[in-house]
């Protein structure tokens, strides 16, 4: 049958807010158009409790396996589940659910898309999702009259310089508004598809996604974690990540 694009991955886009920031639009092929996910529980389960244990790999996790084991269909799954998601939520009190709880921000790194692999564009696309999190309302109404952080996070600006972009335009902020108590105490997540695609559009000059991810990841708050998926083959691209694998 011909793949048809998830309506997890577009259905958030029908109810952006239309401001300053405009997150990536993502065409995600499916064989149907919502299919049933079963099982994988334990996946979930040693996630989410990697993810809130105190081990020094504690702020991510790298989940790898070979084509066709499901990568993409647990990342969509996650998201369908969301505050992003198309409405249909998972009403089971599982593992799966309470991860897809804590998520804010989600990413598909796409070969044949070479925007979705490009840092400046990635950064854009996160504060934009980061934005219309529920749990970070608070970093919405910054941002709606920071005049300033407008301009930093403007999409010219994270293309010409994606590091003040990330740490000035979103990682203080919501360190500063996690400190004031302005957002909960809840784990985040950000989720991130075929994080390993984004090395092959290598530029000239400056980061790939996974180096600028790991160079900037002592910045990152702890409580804003990372869930990339990679290809098996390809483990070895994500090494400079100190998360922890699931295989």
């Amino acid at each position: 049958s011909t793949p048809k694009p998830s309506s997890a991955a577009s259905d958030v886009y029908k109810r952006q807010v239309q401001w300053f920031l405009k997150p990536l639009f993502f065409e995600v092929p499916q064989r149907e158009k919502d299919p049933v996910f079963v099982g994988r529980d334990w996946l979930y389960r040693e996630t989410g409790d990697h993810l809130t244990s105190g081990l020094p790999t504690n702020r991510g996790v790298i989940i790898s396996g070979a084509p066709g084991t499901g990568k993409t269909s647990i990342i969509l799954t996650l998201v369908q589940n969301s505050c992003f998601g198309s409405g249909t939520k998972d009403v089971s009190k599982g593992f799966r659910s309470r991860l897809a709880n804590q998520v804010v921000a989600f990413h598909f790194c796409q070969i044949d898309n070479s925007v979705s692999c490009l840092v400046g564009e990635w950064v854009h696309s996160m504060a934009a999702q980061l934005a219309q999190a529920p749990v970070l309302a608070a970093y919405h109404q910054l941002l709606s009259t920071d005049h300033s952080l407008q301009t930093i996070l403007s999409l010219p600006r994270c293309t010409a310089d994606p590091h003040t972009a990330l740490v000035q335009g979103v990682l203080k902020p919501l360190a500063l508004l996690r400190q004031a108590g302005k957002i909960s105490g809840q784990t985040c997540v950000i989720l991130i598809d075929a994080l390993c695609d984004s090395q092959f559009h290598r530029p000239d000059l400056g980061d790939t996604l996974i180096s600028f991810l790991a160079r900037h990841l002592p910045s990152f708050p702890a409580w804003l974690k990372i869930v990339a998926t990679v290809r098996s083959c390809m483990r070895e691209e994500v090494k400079a990540l100190p998360f922890h694998t699931i295989r």
